[in-house]
């Protein structure tokens, strides 16, 4: 059985594997150019939801296992193909006359010329990768102004590279971006992606990474990421009128908004609460704002050795959810079944938080199982009556909303 096949019968059994774990499912373990296991690691990267791929891709930059590198490489041109690029595929060793990472054409034509690095303790030569890209114009009878070369750092910051590119010739054709800011906007990106702002979104994406004004790309992926994307409905504060009310009280509407947009952009990684109440110049209603919104369930708090970090909660996966499920009865497929472990996922919700909701809901039965994996459920009758008045009020907002 292929790696594609086993996450599209028992999609829990890669959900809960370590990124190593999963490689040594496929083909012969051990990544290699051309070979069966390298194969099957790209199809299924192709097919996982973002907070899975994300979450491997943290793996592969710890580099806590061979051909780490590699894996790192393949996860980071997924990631490309996501944005909207045609990716091609380099080498892992750089060989043959493929010798770059990948290389992502943009539907304008301007090709990258992409180099992975885990992180920036690595020496590299600028003109190595100038080298690279004037093989690509060759290849692809490109004008110089119709490709540059994305540098893609792991662990630590961009700031040698960015020294070195900003003090060389190649100053206006390199630009250096960290795998954790490449994912937090390609999570932005998949959050407005049935928006009616979603093309011009993508054409701002492509100019972000082609444009010859920017060397690191961290500090404008930070920019974008915080800005609020749409008001919070009130209708994820609950059901009653006093809740809303008191939700209405909070001391800073527009602190609630940035923060709650903030947290759900980052996704399931969650983003350190010391860092929401610096960086996002929040103000000194931050603590008031929080305690609200972690009362209500939006969002909660997790303690990971000395630091605080903020994440979704549990209430608005719920939402998240209901509306699902509703969009499934409605249309007449009561049956339909949603695995709320991956929708979960996808959303950029942990794991424990779908398995909390999931119990949840089926204890009071709204939901029942159907099909023989364990963690696929569907609405009920009962279910969909109990919850019918809230679902119009968060359909209601989403109109509103779009």
């Amino acid at each position: 059985m292929s790696l594609l096949d086993i996450w599209k019968t028992t999609p829990g059994e890669l959900l809960a594997k370590h990124l190593w774990q999963t490689i040594a499912f496929a083909g012969t373990g051990k990544l290699g150019d051309g070979n069966e296991t390298s194969a099957q690691l790209r199809e299924t990267l192709s097919h996982v939801p973002l907070e899975l791929l994300s979450r491997w891709g943290q793996e592969a930059t710890d580099g806590k296992f061979e051909d780490s590198g590699f894996a790192l490489q393949d996860i980071v041109n997924e990631a490309g193909r996501r944005f909207g690029f045609t990716v091609y595929p380099g080498t892992y060793r750089g060989g043959g006359g493929e010798p770059y990472d990948g290389v992502w054409e943009s539907p304008s034509g301007h090709c990258l010329v992409v180099e992975t690095k885990s992180s920036d303790n690595f020496t590299i030569d600028l003109n190595r990768l100038a080298e690279y890209r004037n093989r690509v114009h060759i290849s692809k009878r490109l004008r110089e102004e119709s490709s540059s070369i994305l540098l893609v750092v792991g662990r630590q910051g961009t700031g040698d590279y960015e020294d070195r590119i900003k003090g060389s010739r190649y100053a206006f054709v390199m630009r250096v971006i960290t795998v954790g800011a490449l994912f937090r906007l390609l999570t932005l990106k998949v959050l407005t992606a049935n928006d009616q702002s979603a093309a011009s979104l993508s054409a701002k994406i492509f100019e972000i990474f082609t444009s010859p004004k920017f060397t690191s790309l961290d500090p404008l992926v930070d920019l974008v990421a915080t800005a609020p994307l749409v008001p919070i409905p009130s209708s994820y504060c609950g059901d009653s009128a006093s809740t809303v009310d008191s939700y209405k009280n909070i001391v800073d509407r527009n602190v609630a908004d940035a923060l709650f947009n903030r947290v759900r952009t980052a996704g399931p990684s969650g983003v350190p609460k010391r860092h929401l109440q610096q960086r996002c110049h929040l103000g000194k209603s931050f603590q008031d704002v929080l305690n609200s919104l972690t009362n209500r369930l939006l969002l909660r708090t997790e303690k990971r050795g000395k630091r605080t970090f903020v994440l979704l909660g549990e209430g608005k996966l719920k939402d998240e959810i209901l509306l699902i499920l509703a969009d499934l009865y409605e249309k007449g497929s009561p049956k339909e079944a949603v695995n709320i472990r991956a929708f979960a996922a996808e959303k950029g919700f942990a794991a424990d938080l779908a398995d909390k909701v999931a119990a949840e809901l089926r204890a009071e039965g709204t939901v029942e199982l159907t099909g023989s994996y364990p963690g696929i459920f569907c609405f009920t009758d009962v279910g969909y009556q109990k919850y019918s008045s809230r679902i119009r009020a968060m359909q209601e907002m989403g109109t509103r909303v779009q």
